[in-house]
């Protein structure tokens, strides 16, 4: 499919090189079916792409597209976008397509979300507000062994984590026992792996083990709230709508499994009910909170959007502890709605999509 004009905009989804196989092969991923079902009705020119497939010289891009016609993903040739959705990292070898076809966009269109968030730098970013850093737990960067150990010394709990991991991966929980000795513990898919070291060289070398040679930082425990035994944090999904306004789609009560030190792979509850019917908190109670988490979250989307530029979605993790502050644990770039589909209706995660796709022309119109 090549045509010499598309419907306006043309929205382009980056994607893995596997993604791309598998839509050839008619195996969709159901968060694309939800895209391709919500672009039915706001109907932009919507396909989707891998940087192998992108030809730089001819300013042209093989993908994928949904033919309703016909009901299959087809492969087609299209232009250059004029809005890019990006769904998932840049590999190293293929950095300098990406920043070619970064430049390429922008030469007319938009970029409507950007790469994941480096943990390091955006502390640093929020750190910067003189209210937001109020919510940050303390983090430092790891560069020698005494970062972990003073950290240890100082809190006795730490999360450590790399700068660039999502859904839990890369992050360790450390635990300073008796006797010089700690525990370490992970979480990878479904599996927890708990472990003791008896020093701190030990613990030490199981933390370089697990990173794999990658950067990371040691961040202060939060004393989260539990449900049976169970960590309990948030996740609240914001994305700019069709006329450009900032909203609160979702916020999503995350329940780990029991003794996970982290909550992806969690059950999930709208944030509301959770706190009326599980904690049995007071409603005056719950919509104060409701209330200071909803500035709370504005703020952080704004100012990040201040440094980084405009996004149309930031999905943005938070705890409350058992004194009742708000912390921030980190902001994602990419997010998969997986809470927002475990605790909502298929309204409102359709929602979701649709403010994609309507925020896209939306900028379009702005510069047309």
């Amino acid at each position: 499919m090549f045509k010499a004009s598309y419907k306006k905009p043309v929205m382009a989804v980056l994607v893995s090189p596997l993604t791309i196989r598998n839509l050839r092969r008619q195996k969709v991923n159901p968060r694309i079916k939800q895209m391709a079902a919500a672009n039915e009705e706001v109907k932009n020119t919507l396909y989707y792409f891998s940087l192998k497939h992108v030809d730089l010289n001819q300013r042209r891009i093989t993908g994928c597209y949904w033919d309703s016609g016909s009901s299959r993903w087809l492969p087609g040739r299209f232009p250059i976008p004029d809005i890019l959705y990006l769904r998932g990292g840049i590999k190293e070898k293929h950095a300098h397509i990406f920043a070619e076809l970064y430049g390429m966009v922008n030469e007319r269109g938009q970029i409507i979300n950007h790469p994941r968030f480096n943990k390091w730098e955006l502390y640093q970013v929020l750190n910067k507000d003189p209210v937001i850093k109020n919510y940050l737990p303390a983090t430092r960067e790891v560069n020698q062994p005494e970062d972990i150990k003073d950290m240890l010394e100082k809190y006795g709990v730490i999360y450590l984590k790399s700068y660039l991991g999502r859904k839990g991966h890369y992050t360790l929980r450390v635990e300073a026992l008796p006797d010089s000795r700690y525990r370490y513990s992970y979480q990878k898919k479904s599996k927890l792996s708990t472990y003791e070291a008896s020093s701190f060289q030990s613990l030490f070398n199981a933390a370089e083990g697990f990173f794999r040679g990658k950067s990371f930082l040691a961040q202060q425990s939060i004393d989260l709230i539990k449900y049976e035994n169970r960590l309990v944090d948030m996740r609240a999904e914001l994305q700019r709508n069709g006329n450009g306004q900032l909203e609160i789609v979702g916020i999503c009560v995350r329940l780990g499994q029991i003794g996970s030190p982290i909550t992806t792979h969690s059950n999930a509850f709208k944030f509301e009910d959770y706190f009326l019917n599980k904690m049995n908190w007071p409603k005056e109670k719950v919509e104060a909170l409701i209330d200071t988490v909803q500035s709370f979250l504005f703020r952080i989307y704004e100012y990040i959007e201040g440094h980084y530029g405009k996004y149309v979605e930031i999905g943005i993790d938070f705890a409350v502890d058992n004194d009742d502050k708000i912390w921030l644990i980190e902001a994602n770039s990419q997010s998969t709605k997986v809470s927002l589909e475990k605790a909502y209706s298929g309204a409102v995660v359709s929602r979701a999509y649709k403010n994609i796709l309507e925020y896209a022309g939306y900028l379009y119109r702005q510069t047309h």
